[in-house]
């Protein structure tokens, strides 16, 4: 769970980084960034879940499962009423769908993969689940620590022990840190997009509604 002035920070740092990645961005114009920073709160089908625990098939992500704490009881129990989930701390988001493949849904679940290195971009384009090539559990990340060295000897030693330049002489990006697309919808499928939606005076939400009806609802940085 992460605090209103650390979610600001990190969230313009992860805008800068991303506005810089023109290769994955390919044209388009950056609009929003948004980071998975605490629980999803979820009524899906009608059937409430706070936290959501996604199912299924998803990417992996090196990162360790973040220990936030649970939601309180009155959310946890979906006896709150109207927006009283907001007030609660450990929710950082909320889904709306009528189907566990809504949009919506597989968005958020991809985020929760990735274990707070994920987070959500909105383009002229496109809305995306993005996470940096090093942070995606790759095969072969189990193996040995003398597997791992030998490997890392290779790459140095086919590089010369240097990072490789672009032609106009700038160092050149490491791979590590070049965008991985994980989920993604066009933008024409985003049917509404709420800027700062305000759900109360203290927390605001940004809001995303898709073309099949579902909603996600995540932390506004302020």
């Amino acid at each position: 769970m992460t605090n209103e002035s650390t979610l600001k920070m990190r969230t313009k740092k992860r805008h800068d980084s991303v506005a810089g990645q023109s290769e994955w961005l390919n044209g388009e114009t950056l609009e929003m960034v948004r980071l998975y920073s605490g629980h999803f709160l979820a009524l899906i089908a009608n059937q409430p879940a706070a936290p959501h625990a996604p199912i299924g098939d998803l990417p992996k992500c090196k990162s360790k499962e973040p220990k936030w704490p649970l939601p309180t009881e009155l959310v946890s129990g979906n006896e709150f009423l109207a927006d009283e989930w907001v007030y609660d701390p450990a929710i950082h988001g909320r889904i709306l769908a009528t189907e566990p493949d809504s949009d919506a849904v597989r968005c958020a679940n991809h985020m929760i993969a990735g274990r707070t290195r994920a987070f959500l971009a909105l383009t002229s384009r496109r809305l995306a689940v993005a996470i940096d090539h090093g942070d995606i559990e790759q095969p072969g990340d189990g193996e040995s620590g003398i597997g791992k060295l030998l490997g890392r000897f290779t790459k140095a030693k086919d590089t010369g022990g240097q990072v490789a330049d672009h032609d106009d002489g700038k160092p050149a990006q490491d791979a590590d840190e070049k965008l991985a697309t994980w989920w993604e919808t066009a933008r024409p499928k985003v049917y509404k997009v709420f800027y700062g939606r305000v759900h109360s005076d203290i927390r605001p939400f940004s809001a995303f509604q898709f073309a099949d009806g579902s909603i996600l609802e995540i932390r506004d940085p302020g």
